[in-house]
């Protein structure tokens, strides 16, 4: 039932704007994250290997149980869905993926939170 309104949408839009909008809100968020002392983005800015979907994770945090607790907190105090997942390497991160129609209010909702996580840091336990 969704899928014709979903191919609606994406024509209204069309690929060009998507492609061009989906890496602006990439880096509305990555920009500022990557100068935020204690957070790591683990994808690579370099547009032949992202589109919007990026990963990030707070330093030494990488059980599952923290990085649930920093989605739910992300969620709930700040109003950001984000998912947790198994990371590349070293243990588990945290990925944003904004779409098409996240505006960029929502996108420095992110960067507000990570700005306020990140400046009030909090042993691994504690998230």
């Amino acid at each position: 039932m969704t899928i014709p309104a979903a191919i609606a949408f994406h024509n209204k839009i069309g690929t060009a704007a998507k492609e061009a909008r989906l890496p602006y809100l990439r880096n509305l968020w990555v920009a500022p994250a990557r100068q935020m002392k204690g957070l790591m983005v683990l994808t690579p800015d370099d547009l032949r290997m992202v589109a919007a979907l990026t990963s990030f994770r707070l330093d030494r945090v990488t059980s599952t149980s923290a990085n649930e607790a920093i989605t739910k907190r992300l969620a709930e105090r700040y109003g950001v869905f984000t998912v947790r997942r198994t990371g590349p390497a070293v243990g588990d991160c945290i990925r944003v993926t904004p779409s098409a129609y996240t505006s960029a209010e929502d996108v420095m909702k992110l960067v507000n939170a990570l700005r306020s996580i990140t400046a009030s840091p909090k042993s691994i336990g504690d998230y």
